[in-house]
């Protein structure tokens, strides 16, 4: 029986468009189970996981306890693909405010699900995700090509500005 965390990764090396990681992304049938090793939690905030990353994408798990959120951002030249593994997590999207570095939520918040997905593929695209589970949430982040910055907007500042890309080493999976 096959791993499916490494037929995603072989999967993912075969990807020559958009489309072909979104399908690897949305056919792959990997449980919380097949990622544990991967699965830490931080204490002080969501914890980025790092799985597999190449010149063209990054794969990450990111581990959530109840209350931990990102701040408003994007995901810079990257698109990202997010899907819930466990869990419950709180996505609302945002546009740019009036005013440089601003941000004015969109739409409600929305709840996510084990098996529930959501995209980005602008830098104009902008959310904050929040676990919202006692228990712990975990998602995984697909970012083609790999994240090296994203912008983070407040909905109280005047000023936008870069925050730096954060990883944790985990062990590899071969």
């Amino acid at each position: 029986m096959n791993n499916p965390l490494v037929t995603l990764i072989e999967q993912l090396q075969q990807c020559r468009s958009r489309e072909d990681y979104l399908a690897a992304m949305t056919q792959c049938r990997i449980g919380v189970q097949d990622i544990h090793a991967f699965c830490q939690y931080g204490d002080e905030g969501y914890q980025r996981n790092q799985i597999d990353v190449s010149d063209t994408h990054e794969l990450v798990a990111i581990c959530w306890r109840d209350g931990q959120d990102t701040p408003i951002h994007n995901h810079g030249d990257s698109q990202c693909c997010v899907r819930v593994l466990q869990g419950c997590i709180q996505e609302q999207r945002y546009e740019r405010g009036h005013h440089p570095g601003d941000a004015r939520a969109v739409g409600t918040p929305q709840q996510l699900t084990p098996l529930a997905e959501t995209t980005f593929d602008s830098p104009d695209d902008f959310h904050r995700l929040t676990g919202l589970d006692a228990s712990g949430s975990i998602s995984l982040h697909l970012y083609v090509p790999p994240l090296h910055d994203c912008e983070i907007l407040d909905a109280t500042a005047r000023d936008a500005h870069q925050a730096p890309r954060a990883t944790v080493t985990t062990p590899a999976i071969r």
